[in-house]
C-alpha cells in the first residue's frame, strides 16, 4: 500500500475515533481484524469488525470515563507504506471524579487499504494508577 493510501486512510479512521463514529471505523476495518493492547494489562486480544470498531469508537472508553468530557488530541502521525502510527493523548475525567490524562501510541497494520490489526499502547502505569485496570499477574 502507498504511503499516500495509507494516510489518507489513517486520517479518516483518526476523525471517525474522535468523533466515536463506530460505523465510520467499521468501514476501515477488515473483518478479520485484531486489536491488542500490552501483555502487562491482561486484557484479551478483540476479534472482528465490529467488536473492535465498538472498542475504537469508544464504548469501552465511556464505561470509565465521562462521556461530556472525553477528549482526543493527535500529537503525531508517522506513516511508512502499509504501517501507520499515531500518538495521541485522551484525557477526561472518570465516572470516580477524578482527572484522566494519558497518551496513547496505536500501531496500524494495513492490508488491502483496510486495517488489519490494531495495537494499542497506552501509559499502563496511568492506566493502573487511574483504577481503569490491573496490572496481569505473571
Amino acid at each position: 500500500m502507498s504511503d499516500e493510501r495509507t494516510r489518507s486512510g489513517t486520517a479518516r479512521l483518526t476523525a471517525a475515533r474522535e468523533a466515536g463514529d463506530a460505523d465510520a471505523i467499521a468501514r476501515l476495518l477488515a473483518e478479520d481484524v485484531v486489536l491488542e493492547t500490552p501483555a502487562s494489562l491482561g486484557i484479551a486480544a478483540v476479534r472482528g469488525r465490529d467488536a473492535v470498531a465498538t472498542v475504537l469508537g469508544g464504548a469501552v472508553a465511556k464505561t470509565y470515563l465521562q462521556a461530556e468530557t472525553i477528549v482526543r488530541e493527535v500529537l503525531r502521525t508517522i506513516v511508512d507504506g502499509d504501517l501507520s502510527v499515531v500518538k495521541s493523548r485522551l484525557s477526561g475525567r472518570t465516572v470516580e471524579e477524578a482527572d484522566y490524562d494519558n497518551e496513547y501510541v496505536c500501531i496500524y497494520v494495513w492490508r488491502d487499504g483496510l486495517v488489519a490489526r490494531v495495537e494499542e499502547h497506552p501509559d499502563t502505569l496511568r492506566i493502573v494508577q487511574s483504577g481503569i485496570a490491573k496490572l496481569a499477574k505473571t
